[in-house]
C-alpha cells in the first residue's frame, strides 16, 4: 500500500474499445449496442465538444420555442390537434410548456409585488380606516367548507377569527401573499379538473380523457400569458382586465372550435357551461387552499 496515494490513475477508469457493451456487456459489432442501445464508443467530452453540443442544443430549443408559442398565440388549438396527429417533434412538450410559462409568470408576478412591497414602505402610511364594515352573509359553499375544516383542526377556527379580526388591507395582503406561494400548485391542480370537465361535455364524441387533459394545459398555458399581459397592461391602461377577459374568452371559443368542432351553438353552450364550472372550481380550490394554510 502507497502511504501518499494520489487515487487511481485516469487510464484505469476510462473504458478501452472493446467488442462488448460498457454497460450490459453484450457483443457489439456496431455503433450501438443492439440489447440496450448504448453507444459501443464513449468518452467524456471535451470542452470545445461541450461548448458546441450546448450551442447547437440551445439553438434548436430556441427555434422549437418561438415555433410552439407563435402557433400557441396565432392558432387557438392547433397545437392539441398537431399532438394528437402525432405531430409532435415541431413543437415542445406540452407539460414542458406548461411549466415554462408558469415559472415565467409567477417569477414575474412575485418580482412585482416585492418592488409594490417595497415602494409602499418608503410611502407614508395609509391611515387606517375607522368605520367598521357590515360582515358580509357568506355563501353555502364557503359554510359548508368551514364547517368541514373545523372538524378536521382544533385550531382553525381560532385562526380563522383571527384572520377576519384584521383590517381589510391586511386580510388583502395575507390572501395575495398565500396565493403567491400556492398559485402555482392551484394551476396545476386546476388542470385535471378541467379536463374533467371537458370529457362530460364531450361526453359522446369519442375523445380520450388524456386528449382532453393535452387541450387543458395549453389552454393554461395560454391563460398565463394573458395573466403576464393583463400585469403589463394594467401599467399603461386602466382597460387591462376587460381586454384580457376578453381576449382569454375570445381563444377559448376558438380553441375549442377546432378542437371539438360543431355547430357554433353547440360551441356556445359548452364555451359557457366551461367557464361556469372552471371559475366556480378556482374559486372553491383557492378557498380549500386558504383554508389549509389557516390550520
Amino acid at each position: 500500500m502507497k502511504l501518499f496515494s494520489l487515487g487511481p490513475q485516469a487510464h484505469e477508469v476510462r473504458p478501452r474499445h472493446a467488442g462488448s457493451c460498457h454497460d450490459c456487456a453484450a457483443p457489439v459489432d456496431g455503433k450501438y449496442c443492439s440489447r440496450c442501445g448504448q453507444s459501443s464508443h464513449v468518452h467524456v467530452a471535451s470542452a470545445g465538444e461541450f461548448i458546441h453540443h450546448f450551442i447547437g442544443h440551445f439553438i434548436a430549443a430556441e427555434s422549437k420555442l418561438w415555433r410552439t408559442f407563435g402557433d400557441l398565440l396565432r392558432r387557438p388549438g392547433q397545437l392539441t390537434v398537431d399532438f394528437i396527429c402525432g405531430r409532435r417533434m415541431r413543437h415542445i412538450d406540452p407539460l414542458r410548456l406548461l411549466l415554462t410559462v408558469s415559472m415565467l409568470v409567477f417569477g414575474a408576478l412575485k418580482l412585482q409585488t416585492h418592488l409594490v412591497e417595497n415602494n409602499q414602505h418608503e410611502s407614508k402610511p395609509a391611515t387606517a380606516q375607522t368605520q367598521d364594515a357590515k360582515p358580509s352573509e357568506k355563501p353555502l359553499t364557503t359554510k359548508l367548507t368551514v364547517a368541514v375544516f373545523e372538524r378536521l383542526s382544533p385550531t382553525f377556527r381560532t385562526h380563522l377569527d383571527e384572520y377576519e379580526a384584521l383590517p381589510e388591507e391586511k386580510k388583502s395582503s395575507v390572501l395575495w401573499h398565500n396565493w403567491l406561494k400556492l398559485g402555482p400548485t392551484l394551476i396545476l391542480c386546476l388542470i385535471p379538473v378541467v379536463a374533467l370537465f371537458l370529457k362530460l361535455l364531450n361526453a359522446g364524441t369519442g375523445w380520450r380523457y388524456g386528449e382532453h387533459l393535452v387541450f387543458s394545459m395549453h389552454l393554461q398555458t395560454f391563460a398565463l400569458l394573458d395573466f403576464l399581459a393583463w400585469m403589463l397592461l394594467a401599467e399603461v391602461t386602466e382597460y387591462a382586465a376587460p381586454i384580457a377577459l376578453l381576449a382569454l374568452a375570445v381563444y377559448m371559443m376558438f380553441a375549442m372550435r377546432r378542437m371539438y368542432g360543431g355547430s357554433w351553438l353547440v360551441l356556445a353552450v359548452r364555451w359557457g357551461a366551461l367557464v361556469y364550472l372552471e371559475v366556480k372550481a378556482f374559486l372553491l380550490m383557492s378557498l380549500i387552499a386558504f383554508f389549509i394554510s389557516l390550520m
